[in-house]
């Protein structure tokens, strides 16, 4: 569904303060390119939202009692499902991606600089303004999910990528 036509439905639903948030009003802005490959943010048909959490592994024993601290921060790694095309482009773009993190001819990494990259996705209201903004940092490729050949089904292709994630901010605008 086109973002047009999304905007256009949720405004037909109730337009009241407390109209609950539907979920598909969060769109991704943009994607990163890798050697003019690129990915238009309209293929990205599911992204998962991480949000920070605090480990708590930090504890003293003080009178008897545990106290717990908050410790390092970690933000989970998070799936991202990409329509496919006749023309493959997900699977290129994923590849290629993949491709600035280990050089496939020689197996040496690279530093992350060349694969750690920045992705926006920002929450839109039923009237289509902008409610909220995550920037997410260090995002990478980590796996691929298989695909199923299957001669006898009428579904169609989807990739479904793990993206690790080194830090997650959430701004309410």
């Amino acid at each position: 569904m086109s973002m047009k036509k999304t905007l256009e439905l949720a405004k037909s639903l109730n337009e009241g303060d407390k109209t609950p948030l539907p979920k598909w009003l969060w769109k991704v802005e943009s994607m990163p390119a890798f050697d003019g490959v690129t990915l238009e943010p309209e293929y990205i048909q599911q992204f998962g939202l991480p949000f920070p959490k605090f480990d708590t592994g930090n504890q003293i024993e003080v009178a008897g009692a545990t106290l717990t601290f908050p410790g390092k921060i970690d933000v989970s790694s998070v799936t991202m499902l990409i329509h496919e095309d006749n023309k493959v482009r997900a699977l290129k773009y994923i590849f290629q991606w993949m491709s600035n993190i280990r050089n496939p001819v020689t197996g040496g990494y690279f530093l992350p600089s060349r694969y750690k990259k920045g992705i926006n996705v920002v929450l839109h209201d039923n009237k289509g303004d902008p409610l909220a903004k995550a920037s997410l940092r260090g995002v990478w490729p980590s796996a691929i999910q298989d695909w199923e050949l299957v001669y006898n089904d009428d579904g169609f292709h989807q990739v479904s990528v793990q993206l690790e994630v080194d830090a997650s901010y959430l701004e309410i605008l």
